[in-house]
């Protein structure tokens, strides 16, 4: 079956590998679904785009870079984030190791809730991942999985609960290595009932195209996302008659992000 064309570009789908394009124009790619309505809308060639997103060009033109930037501006914050990759390779998933922490701690100015200046010891990793986001708690909470600062604040407090729940994750996102999940395993099976079909994940963004590509191959159905700056929250749904898709996904997505399956 031939497929349609338009103004001479061929409408159908394709799946390009697109680890070696630039990423803008890669999110383009996944937005519209192919290399051709992307070179179209830009009015360049097809040829021209496609040798770019397979890395066999590594050099952009100003003429083709601007008409990128003027063509993502007006996209939504989360287009193009969609599952368009290549397979999984699933032994890229094991966890990595980092160096132990050496008990290190330095001083901290924080505001408390009343807005006075206090000092705290935090753990030197903490306050290198707090100076890597400009100061910002806040920022540097989201950076490893984490919706506010406080909790990070009383886990840090103590030696042993820094060790097991914090450190890893911090020296992964120092590293620019995908965050593991909190404490190895997203929730526990005291949170999990599995009784609705869904998975609620928190993902890191750098992890988000494998996990929506381990979900679309269990048949999962993607429900909800909210896209944040360096997380993203995603809902996937499996069908209530099929907890054991669900029970699978978590197994294998529970290293990429925290899922918490109701």
């Amino acid at each position: 079956m031939t497929a349609k064309k338009k103004n001479g570009h061929s409408t159908r789908s394709t799946r390009l590998d697109l680890s070696k394009a630039p990423p803008d124009l890669a999110r383009l790619i996944r937005h519209f679904g192919n290399a051709a309505e992307v070179a179209r809308r830009l009015d360049v060639g097809k040829f021209a785009i496609r040798d770019l997103a397979r890395g066999k060009t590594k050099t952009m033109t100003p003429e083709i870079a601007e008409a990128i930037a003027r063509e993502l501006a007006a996209l939504p914050d989360d287009a193009g984030l969609g599952p368009d990759l290549p397979p999984i390779v699933t032994a890229t998933l094991a966890p990595k190791s980092y160096a132990p922490w050496d008990g290190s701690r330095g001083p901290f100015k924080a505001r408390d809730k009343n807005g006075k200046i206090r000092t705290i010891k935090l753990p030197t990793p903490m306050l290198q991942l707090i100076e890597r986001h400009e100061g910002v708690k806040v920022k540097a909470a989201n950076a490893i999985g984490y919706s506010g600062w406080s909790s990070l604040e009383a886990i840090a407090a103590k030696d042993e609960a820094y060790t097991n729940k914090l450190h890893n994750r911090i020296m992964a996102a120092l590293a620019g290595d995908p965050v593991p999940p909190k404490n190895g395993n997203s929730g526990g099976p005291e949170v999990d009932e599995y009784r609705l079909g869904m998975a609620i994940c928190l993902v890191p963004l750098a992890n988000y195209d494998r996990l929506d590509e381990m979900a679309a191959i269990l048949d999962g159905r993607r429900v909800f996302r909210k896209v944040f700056k360096t997380n993203a929250l995603i809902v996937f749904h499996f069908g209530v008659s099929h907890r054991d898709k669900t029970e699978k996904f978590k197994r294998l997505a529970k290293r990429d992000a925290d899922i918490t399956c109701p």
